[in-house]
């Protein structure tokens, strides 16, 4: 990542100037090749990634930013949606990942509104959802030899909202979220086939959320994982779309929530990730053993984890003391295997430590306690994160340094109303 000059500024801003990856991808057929959203230029814009270097090239300069895009499987392109001054009207375009000017995948379309990009794993499919004063559609266009677009194809309306799609690996199927009715945001999934628009399977689970995540990597291949939150906690499940068939990833011996996250490069294992108390823990499932490895990393936040064409796992980790930094971890063991995107150097952070008291009603409830190195008692800053809906997990942040530099203790307690803890907390 590029130097903030931490030699030359004070510490605190050092901290305060980390550059922040909002998202990143590596070319399953150029694994060389990868994608980053990042701030490292200044504002967010997509960076072409040299994985073995580790060197990023800016690739937009866009004035309101860009904060998300999509690199094909074969790393020949990299695909946004370009809107109006952030307006969130516009079309999706795209770059050779050399760089160069932006092209318009939907040329003659009016701009429109949506929600993400997908591409097939062989990359001969694109798809997205886009909404309308009639409603939610699912597009899809064909990519040919050498990168050639085919004519925009609608298969798909609703008046209910519409969230994805996932495509398989051949870009045969296509499964999108649905909500159950107007004003739910509990969704079920519709599988319809790419070629003539037809549904194929329908799946919900009454009053139940399911998700879709990704398809196995080959061809031919229907299984799709997701998960689903029916049981109280979020759980994975494995549907088989052409064979119709649904195999529930129970579980029990995790506590919290467990989502899936990618398939391994063979389609055996999946990668999983659990969040139970506020803190998170990556597990590897092989489907068809039914056997669980949990991972022994550091501890930490971890997100944007995904299996490497190599076999690795690549994720975002920070704790208290360190910036957001890529790192690749044996699949295996979940230890360390080498540092892709290093973090930049900011001056010596102190650490958070898990802390629990009970409540008025004699819950448990978790924080997270820093303290200055000063002598106490401290003056305390009390932290309480944004949702209610979510949790503080162990994370690089630079203001509670900023309190512990001047002698205050910093405490972020995940209340009643967090995730993480189990239903009844909640």
């Amino acid at each position: 990542m590029k130097s903030v000059g931490a030699d030359h500024e004070p510490g605190w801003k050092t901290r305060f100037r980390v550059p922040v990856v909002r998202s990143l991808q590596v070319a399953a057929g150029a694994p060389e090749r990868g994608l980053v959203a990042s701030n490292v230029s200044g504002t967010f814009q997509l960076h072409a990634w040299d994985v073995p270097s580790a060197r990023l090239r800016t690739l937009t300069n866009r004035p309101t930013g860009v904060i998300a895009g999509l690199l094909a499987p074969d790393g020949r392109f990299v695909y946004y949606h370009d809107d109006a001054g952030g307006n969130e009207m516009g079309h999706f375009v795209r770059i050779p990942f050399e760089g160069g000017a932006p092209e318009s995948i939907t040329p003659g379309v009016p701009p429109y509104p949506t929600f993400g990009l997908a591409v097939s794993g062989e990359g001969n499919r694109l798809g997205f959802v886009t909404a309308s004063d009639t409603g939610y559609h699912l597009h899809l266009i064909d990519v040919g030899e050498g990168g050639v677009l085919g004519p925009l194809k609608s298969i798909h309306s609703s008046a209910r909202f519409l969230i994805g799609p996932v495509l398989s690996h051949d870009g045969a199927i296509a499964v999108v979220a649905t909500s159950a009715g107007a004003g739910s945001l509990q969704c079920g999934l519709v599988a319809l086939d790419t070629a003539s628009g037809r549904i194929i399977d329908e799946v919900r689970d009454g009053d139940g959320h399911l998700g879709a995540v990704a398809f196995a990597p080959s061809s031919g291949d229907g299984r799709l994982v997701a998960y689903s939150n029916r049981t109280g906690v979020g759980r994975p499940l494995v549907l088989d779309i052409a064979r119709g068939t649904r195999t529930d990833i129970a579980l029990d011996e995790l506590e919290g929530e467990v989502y899936p996250a990618d398939w391994s490069p063979d389609g055996g294992q999946v990668l999983l990730v659990q969040f139970a108390r506020a803190v998170q823990r990556l597990h590897v499932y092989d489907v068809a053993e039914r056997t669980l490895t949990s991972l022994n990393h550091p501890n930490g936040t971890y997100s944007h984890a995904y299996f490497a064409p190599d076999g690795t796992i690549h994720v975002m980790w920070e704790d208290s003391t360190h910036p957001p930094q890529v790192i690749a971890l044996d699949a295996a063991t979940g230890a360390p295997a080498r540092t892709l995107l290093p973090a930049t150097d900011v001056a010596p952070c102190r650490p958070w430590r898990s802390v629990r008291f009970a409540s008025t009603d004699q819950q448990q409830i978790q924080g997270w306690l820093a303290v200055s190195d000063r002598a106490g008692p401290f003056p305390t800053i009390l932290h309480v994160h944004g949702g209610p809906e979510a949790a503080m997990t162990e994370v690089f942040l630079p203001s509670s340094q900023s309190w512990l530099d001047h002698g205050f203790a910093f405490l972020s307690i995940n209340y009643r109303g967090s995730t993480t803890f189990g239903r009844a907390f909640l």
